[in-house]
């Protein structure tokens, strides 16, 4: 048998971003633990956390249940010289090209400081867009305990992994 500590309401953060990648939701798993395990006094805590026993399965079993997923959010630019080894992020392409010129150009400077010359010609700036991408969910799936929170809100329920519902937030 499994245990799981769900989330029992959702957490915020004002900035969108932070809220959606790092605050966990009401029916998010936050861990998975072996039978009769020990939970703490804040984890027993009703208002905060749930916990749910799964019959017939190990908690190995269960952790695909713990996963996170990204999505795209848009594009940044990434602009590169493998000559000098040198990466520029930037929102739009021509800022990041500029800035990837400005940088070969100083460290040009640098290495002719040495004896290394290193013509304008041969950086060879590459300009790619590329996705932004963030961890939207804290986790990608969660569980809709809607049907059996009246009953988590009194103590501990042992389920069987095909009554658990689960949800897909990629979807």
């Amino acid at each position: 048998m499994a245990e799981l500590l769900i989330k029992a309401t959702d957490t915020t953060h004002p900035n969108k971003i932070k809220d959606l990648r790092g605050c966990y939701k009401k029916g998010y798993v936050v861990v998975i633990k072996p039978d009769n395990w020990s939970w703490g006094k804040e984890e027993l805590n009703k208002e905060k956390f749930y916990i749910v026993r799964v019959k017939g399965v190990s908690p190995e079993d269960l952790q695909y249940l713990v996963q996170t997923y990204e999505v795209e959010l848009g594009t940044h630019y990434i602009a590169r010289s493998d000559k000098l080894g040198i990466s520029i992020s930037a929102p739009d392409q021509t800022t990041a090209q500029s800035i990837c010129l400005d940088k070969c150009k100083a460290v040009a400077q640098e290495l002719a400081r040495f004896g290394i010359t290193v013509n304008e010609s041969e950086l060879n700036i590459k300009v790619e867009q590329e996705p932004i991408r963030h961890a939207i969910a804290r986790r990608r799936y969660k569980l809709d305990i809607s049907q059996i929170e009246d009953q988590l809100k009194k103590g501990i329920v042992e389920i069987e992994l095909k009554d658990l519902k689960i949800i897909d937030q990629r979807q």
